[in-house]
């Protein structure tokens, strides 16, 4: 169904690239959680796996750094995590890397010569596994954890407390969706293929604690029921993008992107949706994409 997604056109419009290829420094070769520290435009590579033989993994705490606006020089080495990760539950805020696994760990990049992880002293909420998402809220200086079942935490920057957000039976209904959520305008929004709404596209209002009603001024693509898609980012202004990456056919990976605003009504528990386009994206050569950031 991806395919029915207009082909992007590079030629139409003069400008770079928009995707740039940067080379690996040697020996960053296992399974790599990334993401994007805005307040520098680098792009961190945390954790991950090396295959050691058939039964044996080793757990990486390597981290590299790439400067985007010098991608050229590759990747960097930063300070190691305190405890290793196969695939990190991480956000970047405030400058900050936070990290929450079996060690709770925050990152500062401006910290000595390659940076330097700090234990987290708040105690985590939850007794068990790791947080399985973690989503910023950069407005209101805290970030968002869920860890399993009915409750969504918040960590306070300032303070260095974590509170119990909000509690409800439909938030364990989410636990494949998470990674595709975003706050804007202190509403959290999901991604929901299985969502008998004609946008997917879940809201709560983190203020109120209830669920909003969404209405679409403009249709949305009919596949986003048929497809899961991987990531939503706010592009800003309310802007919303929705990504999935489709495996390699003849040598390109293609990437289908749906971009979209939404507006929080005044008057009731309402939010508009309105898609704004849809296309797809080739990168030539390329395996397979694992994650994708905004940078500054």
């Amino acid at each position: 169904m991806a395919a029915a997604a207009p082909e992007y056109d590079h030629a139409a419009e003069e400008e770079k690239p928009v995707f740039i290829r940067a080379s690996k420094k040697d020996g960053v070769g296992c399974d790599w959680y990334k993401l994007d520290l805005k307040k520098s435009s680098s792009i961190y590579v945390l954790g991950g796996v090396v295959k050691q033989g058939i039964f044996r993994d080793k757990i990486c705490d390597d981290v590299y750094i790439l400067d985007t606006r010098h991608p050229q020089d590759g990747w960097k080495k930063a300070a190691s995590m305190l405890c290793g990760d196969y695939s990190p539950p991480v956000v970047a805020l405030g400058g900050k890397l936070y990290h929450l696994s079996n060690i709770p760990e925050v990152f500062d990049p401006m910290s000595g010569n390659n940076g330097c992880w700090f234990p987290i002293e708040a105690e985590v909420p939850y007794n068990g596994p790791g947080a399985t998402a973690l989503i910023s809220d950069s407005s209101n200086g805290r970030f968002l954890a869920y860890f399993m079942g009915t409750e969504v935490y918040s960590y306070s920057l300032e303070s260095q407390k974590w509170d119990c957000l909000s509690t409800d039976e439909k938030f364990s209904h989410f636990d494949f969706q998470w990674h595709a959520s975003v706050v804007v305008d202190d509403v959290l929004y999901f991604y929901d293929y299985r969502s008998i709404l004609s946008e997917a596209i879940v809201a709560y209002d983190l203020v109120n604690k209830i669920w909003l009603d969404t209405a679409s001024c403009k249709p949305f693509p009919l596949y986003l029921h048929t497809e899961s898609w991987n990531i939503l980012l706010h592009l800003g202004n309310g802007i919303l993008c929705l990504l999935e990456c489709n495996p390699p056919v003849d040598g390109d990976t293609i990437v289908d992107c749906i971009k979209f605003r939404v507006k929080k009504t005044v008057s009731g528990p309402v939010v508009f949706m309105t898609a704004l386009s849809e296309y797809a994206l080739p990168l030539k050569n390329a395996t397979f994409v694992l994650n994708f950031f905004t940078l500054e």
